[in-house]
């Protein structure tokens, strides 16, 4: 699932994802998504790893990803 563009050109996810609320690292709430191809070439270098969902905080200038990994189980 893709994130969409509002009619006041607000980024949007559908129903099952969610954009996060902070920064992980300085706890601020200026989050903007970052456009996949403004990622250097060697970050997440990987082959086969998605780039996709790449989040920049205005104020550390911090960019990260959140991935769901999955559910836990309950021994």
């Amino acid at each position: 699932m893709t994130g969409t563009g509002g009619p006041t050109g607000v980024f949007s996810w559908g129903e099952q994802q969610q954009p996060p609320f902070y920064c992980p690292y300085c706890a601020e709430e200026d989050l903007v998504p970052q456009p996949e191809e403004a990622i250097a070439d060697n970050a997440d270098s990987a082959p086969g790893r998605s780039r996709h969902g790449a989040w920049v905080c205005r104020s550390c200038l911090r960019i990260f990803a959140v991935r769901f990994l999955g559910l836990g189980v309950r021994a």
